[in-house]
């Protein structure tokens, strides 16, 4: 045997070894950079388009699924003391008061005025939480949650609060949902992860302000009977207008 010839075979071989691990490991530090540098430019495109984005980005990590909710029969949620109200069954589900006597709201404390009038009023008013007001219907939505976040149901809010001229609650509708998870839990994508997807599609531009990200829950479906499918959803405010983003496959719904 040309022991001469095996070594330098040998040492070819041990330096072609070195040069291929070498190469993998500039490869992996240069995919590890790549990765570093690809979270970066969203941030920093936004910078230079000058887009304002007013609320702190929710950077922990977040899963779950879809939710189904049920509506409840009257019976589970009804009170059994009307408190300076009439209460009469619309159907099965809903519930219809009217109030004994206006219950009014001050435009200044107008949240500690509602928290009050929920806790006095309202059965189970720790599951709703402020939506929206509709000045031209004189109507408050109050929103149903889950886990922290606020449910925006196919059809009308389960709670509605209805306003007379003087911005006093004069009677509300009520149903409540059961919910539960809908299939096994998922990675949510990032606050910023939603935004890029809206920047992508060119519904950010120039100078834009984004005030409020809030992660929700929407039914986009007919109610099947009682039950409504609700998914995850990033809602971005941009310039006063509402965008959707899908907090598990990314795509863009339509808020009305």
């Amino acid at each position: 045997m040309d022991w001469s010839r095996t070594k330098s075979i040998f040492i070819m071989t041990f330096l072609l070894l070195n040069l291929f691990l070498a190469f993998q490991l500039k490869e992996k530090n240069s995919a590890n950079e790549i990765s570093l540098i690809t979270e970066a430019p969203t941030q920093e495109i936004l910078s230079q388009m000058n887009v304002v984005i007013e609320e702190e980005l929710v950077d922990e990590h977040l899963e779950g699924s879809h939710i189904v909710g049920k509506k409840r029969p009257i019976e589970e949620f009804m009170s059994k003391t009307a408190n300076n109200q009439d209460l009469t069954e619309l159907n099965d589900t809903t519930l219809m008061s009217v109030l004994k006597r206006p219950f009014p709201l001050d435009e200044n404390q107008f949240q500690d005025n509602l928290k009050q009038f929920m806790s006095m009023y309202v059965s189970k008013s720790n599951h709703y939480a402020f939506g929206r007001y509709d000045q031209e219907k004189k109507a408050i939505y109050m929103m149903q949650v889950h886990d922290g976040k606020l449910m925006y149901s196919f059809d009308d809010a389960p709670l509605i609060l209805h306003l007379d001229s003087e911005m006093s609650i004069v009677s509300y509708e009520q149903s409540l949902f059961e919910v539960d998870e809908a299939g096994e839990a998922q990675e949510f994508l990032p606050a910023l992860k939603a935004i890029e997807v809206l920047l992508n599609e060119k519904v950010i531009v120039v100078n834009d302000t984004i005030s409020s990200i809030d992660l929700s829950y929407y039914s986009f479906f007919k109610p099947q009977g009682n039950v409504q499918v609700f998914a995850p959803m990033w809602q971005i405010r941009i310039n006063e207008t509402d965008y959707l983003v899908n907090a598990i496959d990314g795509s863009i719904q339509d808020s009305e």
